[in-house]
């Protein structure tokens, strides 16, 4: 009998294959925004729920949301849990924004080398990004007579959303749901895990909202983001339940065409999609033709949008869909470097930190 548990800790599932596929979605979106278009971009008119990137995106929160769900639960520290998502999230970043402040900005700036290191922008870049406390998408002089003139890097925007999952997940269980098992009253009438997902939905919207209150015109989408998050831990509780049917399958077609000229249209659209990658992941026969093992999507996501900016800047004449033909490999080989010379040695940083650490790592 096939374990989802068991496959999903030995990692005999095609997660990984799933993400790379969803970042090369961003990327190729992405292609669109900064390039002159070379076909006219339907995909939001067919489905009438937003882009392609964003479609991704929210499937990135989904499986964001059963996968750290599923660590969260299997960690024996708080503190660890905390660690281990601080060191697949944070060198890899670091590495990107420090590589994109210090070489290609210096590249590509209208300014001189000197009045660019001396203006104030280029440190507030390189602290505001690393920090995961703001974003800032522009760096002096560079890019400015771009296509797109926005952002340097317009993939890291939703990276502070996702570490503010991660706080909130660790917050909300630590200091609510570790004093509320104290009491046996509580105890005795609500189950703890289902107990510990509805007190995560209720701060993790609150907190989030004020982690990220300067952002007003973002709240609806910051909302729908944790949505998915939490769509994913309930897809993690219920993993032994939820498998391919074709009834579930009809039942959110029909959900969607029902919702489609309202405000749910969105969501109900990106839970079938999440429905099906669900299904998709845990297939067998999948994971025989195509086996994945490295974590590669993070860094095509977050070198995804520079590459395309760096390429344009060089060559104005390429359009979007010819601009993928360079982009593609050239980012797969930026997140190779990135997961094997940088990504994937911070994550084994834990183990050495459990033998400097025993007692500490059991907070």
């Amino acid at each position: 009998m096939y374990n989802k548990d068991s496959a999903i800790g030995n990692k005999d599932n095609n997660f990984n294959l799933i993400r790379l596929i969803l970042s090369i979605g961003v990327v190729c979106s992405h292609a669109f925004d900064l390039f002159p278009p070379s076909i006219s971009y339907t995909f939001a008119k067919l489905t009438q729920v937003g882009s392609l990137g964003e479609c991704c995106v929210f499937q990135f929160f989904g499986i964001s949301g059963f996968l750290i769900f599923q660590s969260f639960l299997r960690n024996k520290s708080f503190l660890e849990f905390l660690i281990k998502r601080f060191l697949r999230l944070w060198p890899g970043l670091f590495v990107c924004i420090s590589l994109t402040t210090v070489i290609l900005g210096p590249l590509v700036t209208q300014m001189s080398i000197k009045e660019y290191f001396q203006d104030k922008q280029t440190l507030e870049y390189w602290l505001g990004n690393i920090s995961l406390l703001t974003v800032r998408y522009h760096l002096p002089g560079v890019f400015e007579e771009n296509y797109y003139k926005e952002a340097v890097n317009g993939s890291i925007w939703s990276l502070r959303i996702e570490f503010a999952c991660y706080l909130m997940l660790l917050f909300s269980n630590y200091f609510v749901y570790r004093w509320l098992s104290r009491l046996e009253k509580y105890n005795k009438l609500i189950p703890k895990i289902p107990n510990l997902v509805i007190i995560t939905l209720l701060f993790i919207y609150i907190l989030t909202c004020i982690y990220l209150w300067h952002d007003i015109p973002k709240v609806i989408l910051l909302i729908e983001l944790k949505f998915f998050f939490i769509i994913g831990m309930i897809f993690h509780l219920l993993r032994k339940k939820i498998k391919f049917n074709l009834f579930i399958l009809v039942f959110l077609i029909i959900n969607w065409i029902c919702f489609k000229h309202t405000f749910c249209n969105r969501i109900m659209y990106y839970l079938l999609i999440f429905y099906l990658l669900y299904c998709f992941a845990f297939s067998k026969s999948v994971r025989r033709a195509v086996k994945l093992d490295s974590d590669i999507c993070y860094g095509t996501y977050i070198y995804g949008f520079p590459i395309q900016q760096l390429l344009y800047f060089y060559f104005p004449n390429l359009t979007s869909l010819s601009s993928l033909i360079f982009t593609i490999p050239i980012v797969l080989a930026l997140a190779c470097l990135s997961w094997y010379i940088v990504e994937k040695p911070c994550i084994k940083l834990i183990m050495k930190f459990r033998l400097i650490f025993p007692s500490l790592i059991k907070l």
